[in-house]
């Protein structure tokens, strides 16, 4: 049962339709021929010629009159010129001249991104994707797939985002990887069921059922698939006016309900199952004398008929139903369902008692499926190599840039050490030669009257005992303010009680170098989200608390504007944040932020600024990098624990041979009762040269 395959082509024709496809009857494109002989405008000729390329149901009549349309459509009106490329790109698919189909689906996505056409353009690039899978150019076809997975997000286009899901999960599944293409069918699931899309949610839901349709042997896997199959036949039941793709789908899903009851049946020896499948085969053979002239429907139909025929012992009846299929699959250069019917067939011979025609088409099943699963395991290496070397280059690309910020930000630190020394010198210049002009005038003065140098060296000594008064004072009033400001600072941060109502178990370390700190950290909770950010600066004491209190305010001020029914993105509040605060904080104070944002499935999305993060699972870690223009998105588990901390924090525990990895699992075995051991690893029993926050939940 896993290597179902019902309506192929049908279903490949409607999903790829730029807009619609026609029905069967052709009284309108008929109309608007005579409409088009009869006009007289330019401008008409080319609109009645995209409305016959976009009803046309032969793609020879698409092709006709999107050529004709591009003739007559003004060269600025770039949004019809794209509609045009779409149609053909379309037709020249169903044609299978995947070049040409191609070049106009490229054009078209050129021409719609020219016009900000998000969602278009992401539907478009999926195309794209679908025509280098059939020519399997496998790296281009992950590109393109998740290129218009973006560009539907960008465009806020769910049903966009639904169908490049779909796709991926499609892909995923035909390369053995069932479970990365359940993951990704349950996030399209749950984007159809908020917008109440009930059709959607039939595609995804009988999507989901063929991925964990197993063989007839595993009886548990068949009742999965039933269960999904009759999730879906109740989504479809509630959806309004199907067109023709939606329709395709029910009644390829009926199929998957009757293979089940038939697999049920015969593992139970129970007729109940063949009664709870006849009012499907009745819908089923319905729907199929409307489409009988599809080839691979009319294999589908005859595997179905043959099942039940074997069910009730008729094998010879069932073997004389199977090789129809085979003459068909032959015919039509049906491959991928000749092996269903070679299993089929050495069954019902093995019945009969006909050995060696059972061992013939076991042979030959065994070998279709060898093939198969060759071309599955080249077609996945493609994948995983594409993608591993994506993502080489962005951690290449990422390193190098880290390593020029990190260079320019050394070199502002020597410029303002070379300056502060300049600055020191001169005034130890000026206060040495004060000092020596004072002497000499005491001098000469003594000289001339010692009675008058004494009561000078008396009024000094005086004035020296109130000015060492009046700096103690200033020193006393200098430490209350910054004990205030600590006071202020402390409070613009979460507390540890505002911490343990939104995450039960958590484990913070704050230690400034100085009274006042770089570092920060804020705990937020809403109805549907958990906020962590920790963050900190280049500075320390009075530079860093200015930078620090200046940022807090801008990330509080970003995340208290977001919607509660918004899914906020941690990169864009980065971005938000940076924006706002770049030209207050100077050039050479350099800030880092880590943002994570957790829902209520505990789906965590994480994007930062000069900083990372660790996640321990058990005995197990991982650091999530800096990746501040895109959101990292990881599935967290319940016992997990997530570990943020500032920069400073992160540069002390990469030192003397430590790992943040390390430390954070140390954290998280033992909790509070390892603090103090944490943060003489972390300064490895020296005088601490920097702020030190740790922030870690437990999920």
């Amino acid at each position: 049962m896993k290597a179902i395959a019902i309506l192929t082509i049908l279903l490949v024709t409607l999903r790829l339709a730029p807009d619609a496809v026609a029905q069967e009857d052709t009284d309108p494109v008929d109309s608007l021929r005579q409409a088009f002989y009869a006009a007289t405008d330019n401008k008409q000729k080319a609109k009645i010629c995209m409305e016959i390329g976009t009803l046309a149901y032969e793609p020879d009549t698409a092709i006709k009159y999107a050529q004709q349309a591009l003739q007559f459509i003004d060269v600025i009106n770039l949004d019809a010129m794209a509609q045009c490329y779409s149609n053909l790109g379309w037709a020249y698919f169903i044609q299978k001249d995947f070049a040409t189909s191609l070049d106009k689906y490229q054009r078209a996505a050129a021409l719609f991104e020219k016009c900000q056409k998000k969602g278009d353009a992401a539907m478009t690039y999926i195309n794209i994707a679908a025509c280098h899978r059939y020519t399997k150019n496998y790296k281009d076809m992950w590109n393109y797939l998740y290129r218009g997975l973006e560009k539907a997000k960008q465009a806020h286009d769910t049903l966009n985002i639904c169908y490049a899901y779909s796709e991926i999960a499609d892909v995923y599944q035909n390369q053995k990887m069932g479970k990365i293409a359940q993951e990704t069918l349950h996030e399209a699931l749950k984007l159809a069921r908020k917008t109440g899309d009930y059709a959607e949610m039939g595609v995804y839901a009988k999507q989901l059922g063929s991925i964990v349709s197993p063989e007839d042997t595993d009886i548990e896997g068949v009742k999965s698939a039933k269960a999904w199959a009759m999730k879906a036949e109740e989504y479809f039941s509630k959806a309004d006016d199907l067109d023709q793709y939606y329709e395709a789908l029910r009644y390829n899903n009926y199929a998957e309900i009757i293979y089940c009851n038939l697999s049920l049946a015969k593992f139970y020896y129970d007729d109940r199952y063949i009664d709870s499948s006849q009012h499907y085969i009745e819908l089923y053979d319905h729907y199929a004398n409307h489409i009988s002239a599809i080839p691979d429907n009319k294999i589908t139909n005859l595997h179905i008929h043959a099942r039940q025929l074997m069910y009730e012992q008729k094998y010879r009846r069932a073997i004389e139903v199977l090789r129809q299929c085979i003459a068909i699959a032959e015919q039509e250069n049906f491959n991928y369902l000749s092996n269903i019917t070679y299993n089929l067939l050495a069954e019902a011979y093995e019945k009969t008692g006909d050995y060696k025609n059972a061992l013939l088409y076991l042979d030959k099943f065994n070998e279709a499926q060898q093939v198969h699963t060759g071309a599955d395991a080249v077609a996945q290496t493609a994948a995983y190599n594409a993608r591993d070397k994506v993502e080489q280059v962005k951690m290449n690309l990422e390193s190098q840039r880290k390593r020029a910020l990190e260079r320019q930000a050394e070199a502002e630190r020597e410029k303002q050490r070379i300056m502060a020394a300049i600055v020191a010198i001169s005034f130890a210049v000026i206060a040495i030669a004060a000092i020596i002009i004072a002497s000499w005038l005491a001098t000469r003065r003594a000289v001339k009257n010692i009675a008058t140098r004494n009561a000078q060296i008396l009024t000094q000594q005086a004035m020296i005992e109130g000015q060492k008064r009046e700096l103690q004072e200033t020193s006393e009033k200098i430490i209350q303010s910054m004990s205030y400001a600590r006071r202020i600072q402390m409070a613009a941060t979460s507390s540890q009680k505002e911490i343990e109502t939104v995450f039960h178990n958590s484990i913070v370390i704050y230690r400034p170098q100085e009274i006042v700190s770089g570092d920060w950290y804020l705990v937020k909770g809403t109805e549907r989200e958990r906020y962590i950010a920790v963050g900190g600066s280049s500075q320390h004491g009075v530079p860093g608390a200015m930078a620090c209190m200046l940022v807090v305010d801008t990330v509080k001020e970003t995340t208290n504007k977001i919607p509660s029914d918004v899914k906020a993105s941690p990169a864009e509040i980065l971005a938000q944040v940076e924006k706002k605060v770049r030209g207050s904080i100077g050039a050479g104070v350099e800030i880092a932020i880590s943002i994570c944002i957790i829902d209520d499935n505990n789906l965590m999305r994480y994007a930062a600024i000069n900083n990372d993060a660790v996640i321990v699972r058990g005995d197990t870690s991982e650091t999530l990098k800096s990746t501040k223009r895109e959101d990292t998105v990881v599935q967290l588990i319940e016992g997990d624990y997530l570990f943020l901390y500032s920069n400073n924090t992160r540069r002390m525990m990469s030192s003397d041979g430590n790992s943040p990895e390390d430390i954070c699992k140390t954290l998280a075995a033992h909790h509070a009762d390892e603090q103090q051991v944490a943060i003489d690893a972390i300064t490895d029993s020296h005088p601490q040269t920097g702020d030190i926050t740790i922030v870690g939940v437990r999920i």
